[in-house]
């Protein structure tokens, strides 16, 4: 019997990261299941930590030791594989990779590569990494063009989501008297939500509804709407889906907004809910106009759409169930998985 193939693990961020989460740490317990891998992570930071102590002292402190601590892994160990996602490795640890002919698989879900982060040398950081990797794996369709560019090796994995509903049709808490719209994700993001305000407060002032607005760290408000504005976190997550109605993502057409992963339409979608999105980047790719959703460009068309969904249940249960169909199919952890593994097999043969 051979041996188990070693993979460690570099991320940018650690498990309140949702990158790092969700497109690393969450398949460990998948890698050491099939008895095939072990798997090592050291993330780059550790997760947040509160206080003025914690935060200037600690949190730092333990950088620092997350940086020595990759050194001396690398120093005296040699695995198989480094599966980096979003991270740029410091040159010295690069150096030290090449000169044990470790492979490299590196993966990323946003256009980092592009100077929109405080940092000019962000395309310079990303072109290292994917000269030195042996394989890449990137989010969408979009993000491929300059990444084949450098890199032949390219392959397109969705962000994976737990399946929350198995139907669509289920109820969680009872009939629901008033639609909810949903919205999930950061302080980074709860921005693009400026651009459908007036489509909001149209509807609002002929039909009663709920916004339900989970992770934007800060108040939203609209005269003569009811807003809840609550704190993310994981454990929680699967609840707050499955209060929303509607799955809503607005955004605006840039070079960054084009690269984005599509992941909270892999949310609503896990929760069987119909979506309502702008028609940027793989948006248009997740969301088949008419089947599981509708895709809006203009204020209009949102005032259109949102008004439409507020107002026919029918509709929202069929598109939610399309919606749960394809998520099931496609952005599965399962699914996402196996994609993940043939990767590995390509680059170990």
């Amino acid at each position: 019997m051979l041996p188990p193939v070693r993979i460690l693990m570099l991320t940018y961020g650690n498990w309140n990261h949702p990158s790092s989460r969700i497109r690393a740490a969450q398949y460990i317990f998948f890698f050491e299941k099939t008895g095939q891998y072990t798997v090592k992570w050291i993330p780059r930071v550790a997760n947040p930590i509160k206080g003025l102590i914690g935060k200037y002292f600690i949190f730092p402190l333990i950088k620092r030791w997350l940086f020595l601590y990759r050194l001396l892994y690398l120093v005296f160990i040699t695995p198989d594989v480094i599966y980096v996602q979003r991270d740029f490795i410091n040159p010295i640890l690069l150096r030290l990779i090449k000169a044990k002919k470790i492979k490299i698989i590196y993966d990323f879900d946003d256009a980092i590569y592009l100077e929109t982060s405080g940092s000019s040398k962000n395309q310079d950081k990303t072109r290292m990494m994917l000269e030195a990797a042996s394989a890449v794996i990137v989010s969408s369709d979009d993000l491929v063009p300059f990444a084949s560019s450098i890199n032949k090796k390219v392959f397109v994995i969705p962000s994976p989501v737990k399946i929350i509903k198995t139907n669509a049709f289920e109820k969680v808490s009872g009939d629901k008297k008033i639609v909810t719209i949903g919205w999930i994700g950061s302080s980074t993001t709860a921005k693009y939500l400026n651009g459908i305000k007036e489509s909001l407060t149209e509807i609002a002032g002929k039909t009663k509804f709920r916004l339900l607005i989970v992770g934007a760290n800060e108040r939203f408000d609209l005269p003569g709407i009811e807003v809840v504005n609550p704190e993310w976190s994981l454990e929680k997550e699967s609840e707050f889906l499955n209060q929303m109605d509607i799955g809503i993502m607005p955004l605006p057409d840039n070079e960054w907004t084009k690269g984005k992963g599509g992941y909270k339409l892999y949310l609503y979608s896990s929760a069987g809910l119909p979506l309502l999105a702008s028609p940027v980047g793989i948006n248009k790719r997740i969301v088949i106009h008419g089947e599981n959703g509708f895709l809006a460009g203009t204020r209009q068309e949102w005032t259109q759409y949102l008004d439409l969904l507020i107002n026919d249940e029918e509709l929202r249960y069929k598109l939610g169930a399309k919606a749960l169909e394809i998520a099931k199919q496609n952005y599965s952890l399962e699914v996402c998985f196996d994609q993940l593994i043939s990767v590995f097999k390509t680059i170990l043969q």
